[in-house]
Parts: structure tokens; sequence; C-alpha cells
């Protein structure tokens, strides 16, 4: 693979044009998808904590009257939330689950109260609220969610992101195309006058000049370089004629002189 600085000029057009706008794509959708990304989980746990809030308000009275039945009505609100998998409610000073709620068989509430906190891992949140009544702690409600809707949402975004990435390379390369033809083809017509000026020595030729920016400005100066060139060859061609005229002027009184000297050889013989 040849060097970068040997690459032609359309060639390192079309990479600095496609190059910076994939990378300013790339750069731009990593920014928005993390700002996205982050916004959701921050909704989510930011809604379950208000569902938590409310549940464990509601199980107060179960809790308090240890009606272990009321209790798993109150859980079973969170049916309509087919995102929840877990919830499981504590009575503080016992080391076993009072009320359950599992949206999977498989599911299992641990064994203690976890502490009160939220914790994310890949496929769900852990979520541990306090029961609180009159600012005395009566227990625990623990709740699992999935995060199913995240990854479809972040999938469907990727999609959305590389489609719009796609787009946006191919009119990047379209106008790269368009624009690179404004800055190459006044530089390929300069090189191609400078080919035909150095292949047949005729430096009578001129650029077109196509406009005033820094091309135009080249052409100008590769003009009058012809321009100068033509008038020193001109020049020389007539100093060159000149000096051909005053030779043979010499040639030519050499041979007058020699005629002479002749004759006076043979006058000075005959004398």
């Amino acid at each position: 693979m040849l060097s970068l600085r040997h690459w032609p000029i359309r060639q390192k057009l079309n990479l600095a044009i496609i190059g910076t706008s994939t990378l300013a794509i790339i750069i731009a959708s990593g920014v928005l998808f993390g700002y996205v990304w982050f916004n959701m989980k921050s909704d989510i746990l930011e809604n379950l904590n208000a569902m938590g809030e409310a549940i464990a308000s509601n199980s107060t009275a179960a809790i308090s009257f240890q009606d272990a039945q009321s209790a798993t009505e109150t859980l079973s609100a969170m049916h309509a939330k087919p995102e929840i998998g877990l919830a499981c409610l504590y009575i503080s000073g016992q080391d076993e689950v009072f009320a359950r709620y599992t949206a999977a068989q498989s599911s299992n509430c641990p064994q203690q109260a976890p502490n009160d906190e939220a914790t994310f891992s890949d496929d769900r949140i852990r979520l541990s609220l306090p029961v609180v009544l009159d600012r005395e702690r009566l227990g625990s409600l623990y709740i699992e969610r999935n995060l199913t809707d995240l990854k479809a949402t972040t999938e469907l975004y990727i999609k959305v992101a590389i489609l719009v990435m796609l787009v946006c390379v191919l009119i990047s390369i379209l106008l790269s195309t368009l624009l690179q033809k404004l800055i190459t083809d006044p530089i390929l017509a300069l090189l191609d006058t400078a080919n035909k000026v150095s292949d047949k020595k005729d430096y009578s030729l001129r650029a077109q000049k196509r406009g005033n920016d820094e091309a135009g400005r080249l052409i100008d100066g590769f003009n009058d370089m012809l321009s100068e060139i033509e008038k020193r060859d001109s020049e020389l061609d007539q100093a060159q004629s000149e000096l051909e005229q005053q030779v043979k002027a010499a040639e030519f009184a050499n041979t007058e002189l020699q005629e002479t000297l002749g004759r006076l050889q043979k006058t000075q013989e005959q004398l």
C-alpha cells in the first residue's frame, strides 16, 4: 500500500471528507446513545422506585397485622407490569419471606432482606426499599425487574444509528464527488498543461483559469512563469541570431583579410 502522501489528490480528498464525516457521525451517535441509554436507565429506576414506594406504603397494614394474604394481594398489583419478575416482602427481625409475587416459577426470593439499594446487572435491576410507618421500619420490599425493554430499545437505536450512518456516508460520498471536482479539476488541468509544455517545449501554452481561489492564483503564477520563459527564449533566440550574424560578418572579414594578405604577399614577391 502506498504511503498516504503518495496518494492521488482525489483519494486524499475522499478520505478526508468521508473519514471526517464518518468519524463525526460515530462520535455524535456514541454520545447520543450514551445519553439516551443512561437517561432510560435513570427513568426505569425512577419509575420502579416510585412504584416500589407505593407498594411499600400499601403493605404497612398487612405487615402490621401480619396478614400474608393481604400482602400477597398487594404485591400481585405488579402483574400489570410484565417487566417485574419478582417482589418479596420481609418483616423486620424475621429471616423468612413474608409474602411474594413471582412472574416466573424459577424466580426465588433471597432468604434475607437485602440492603436498601438499587443494583444493576446485565439483564435486570434489583431494588430494595424500607417499609416504614410513622418513622418506624416494619420491613423491607425487594423487587427484581428485567431489562428486556431497555435491550430492545437499545437494539432498535443501534439499528437506526447504523442506518443513519450509512445514509450519511453515502451522502458524504456524493458531496465529496461533487465538491472535489471544484478543487481537483483546475489542478489536474494545470498538470496537463505542465506536461504538454514539458513534452513539446512550447512555452506559448497557457493554463485555463477557472476561479480566483488559491488554485486560480497558482494558475496565474504558472502562466506568468511561462510568459517570462517565453520572453527570455525570444530574447535568447534574437541574441543568438545577432551572434550568428556577427560570426558570419567576422568570418567574411577574416576571408577578406586573408585575401588582402595574399595579394600583399604576391605584390611583395613581385617587388
